[in-house]
């Protein structure tokens, strides 16, 4: 990746630097405020549902079986921005630092913006009015409000745990400040309502440490970070499938090496 390339020519830049910064342990912890992009997602009825209103000509083909997946909710996640935090135990190599990090956030859905419903037999409609009733139904929303085709969502959450190993690259500086970048890999969570899958994730970012001492540093960062599409089955032709969730955020924090 190209944020690697980067990395390396730093590393060249920074070595005679790097023999005079200190080696060890360190922890450190953060608060980040977390913005998290629309999700995308299609959400998959049971066998039988029916979406829209039902005429007299759809109630006398309620008798013949729905095939399984055949009513779909299409849209998207309409997320609040947040706080989160995380935390990271890691080793200082002088320069670069490699360091196990846990977060977590979690996120309010808004609205989930209906762009399409595929109702019995197939047909589909925009005329979300027309269908909002069955939609918040099965959308588990016991009050429903459909302004437009947007469905607001009450208590509804989007979470995000992550696990990664990330490596950080310190760029010294002849200063109490110390800009840093880097990246990582991981195992990212995803859960709503209860629902949920781990996929793989991963992030970049960058930022600033202030040292306070020889042993503590105030940070500031930004970091990217994005997970795979997730899909989630249920059984009996019920499911649902969302886009990759991608996050950026802006944090602060304090480490401490050891």
């Amino acid at each position: 990746m190209r944020f690697v390339a980067v990395t390396a020519a730093l590393l060249g830049a920074a070595l005679p630097l790097a023999a005079q910064a200190d080696t060890g342990l360190y922890g450190s912890i953060n608060l980040h405020g977390v913005s998290t992009d629309d999700v995308d997602a299609v959400i998959y009825a049971p066998d039988g549902t029916i979406f829209g209103s039902i005429s007299e000509s759809k109630v006398a083909l309620q008798a013949a079986p729905a095939p399984a997946n055949s009513d779909i909710i299409e849209g998207s996640w309409d997320l609040k921005p947040t706080l989160g935090v995380s935390g990271s135990i890691g080793y200082d190599f002088g320069m670069v630092r490699a360091e196990a990090e846990l977060a977590y956030a979690r996120s309010r859905v808004r609205t989930f913006n209906v762009t399409q419903l595929t109702g019995f037999g197939g047909s589909t409609t925009t005329d979300f009015g027309d269908g909002s009733g069955d939609a918040c139904l099965y959308l588990g929303l016991t009050a429903c409000s459909f302004t437009g085709n947007a469905v607001t969502m009450e208590n509804t959450h989007l979470r995000q745990l992550s696990g990664m190993a990330n490596v950080w690259v310190d760029i010294p500086l002849e200063a109490p400040i110390e800009p840093y970048l880097g990246g990582g890999i991981g195992i990212m969570g995803l859960e709503v309502d209860g629902e949920g899958k781990s996929v793989f994730a991963w992030q970049v970012g960058a930022g600033l440490a202030y040292k306070l001492s020889d042993t503590i540093a105030i940070t500031a960062d930004f970091r990217h970070r994005e997970s795979d599409a997730i899909e989630i089955d249920f059984g009996g032709g019920e499911g649902v499938n969302f886009d990759k969730v991608k996050s950026n955020t802006y944090g602060v924090g304090l480490r401490v090496n050891f």
